[in-house]
């Protein structure tokens, strides 16, 4: 009973913080692009983690992402998506950390697995002309790709495998993001967050069987 007063307590605590702090800021980065910060994402994860179960979550700091996603996405038996802000393949270079996670895509493709693609195009960021390119290549892979809006930033690093696993937080699918960048993330076992996430992307993205 203690437990749960003071769960319902921290979260109202955090929602009276999240509505006089971080919707104006929000508000006003809306003004600029409409672009979600990594302090949204915190806070959602915080409401969606002390309201939903999670069996298991990991932090991937640096370079511990790439081995890690690469390896659930290896293991992925039913479905795979992934919104990313900018991701990038490298045509000279194979063995590069984000080349390592498009072909891991491809290969779950191959397999049989769903794979679906979601890519920022905004005409204000530099990155559109990789996701473009790279989106191109997963189409012609058999993946299906989809654009945002001109006039939304999709500014989210995510994926869901199997509507069970959980990736979010910092890291770009790009040589930067991968291997210099100080990024963070966490992988977090839980149907029930892919679940509420799965259904907030389709209310964005419908694809032409609408799931």
């Amino acid at each position: 009973m203690w437990g749960r007063q003071y769960y319902s307590g921290l979260r109202g605590n955090l929602k009276k913080y999240y509505l006089r702090t971080v919707i104006p800021l929000t508000d006003r980065a809306k003004k600029r692009k409409q672009e979600v910060s990594l302090l949204g994402i915190l806070f959602f994860l915080s409401f969606s983690l002390l309201s939903l179960p999670a069996r298991e979550v990991i932090p991937l700091v640096g370079k511990e992402y790439t081995e890690r996603v690469k390896e659930v996405i290896e293991g992925a038996k039913e479905s795979v998506l992934v919104v990313m802000f900018h991701m990038r393949y490298y045509p000279n270079h194979p063995t590069s950390p984000s080349n390592q996670l498009i072909e891991s895509l491809i290969r779950a493709k191959r397999r049989g697995v769903r794979v679906r693609v979601i890519l920022d195009i905004s005409p204000e960021e530099k990155g559109k002309y990789s996701n473009l390119a790279t989106g191109k290549y997963l189409s012609r892979k058999g993946v299906e790709v989809r654009f945002d809006s001109l006039n939304k930033t999709t500014h989210s690093k995510l994926v869901i495998v199997d509507e069970r696993f959980v990736v979010v937080g910092s890291h770009n699918w790009t040589y930067y993001g991968l291997t210099q960048n100080q990024e963070t993330s966490v992988l977090i076992d839980s149907p029930e967050l892919a679940g509420e996430l799965i259904g907030k992307l389709k209310e964005e993205f419908l694809w032409k069987d609408g799931k």
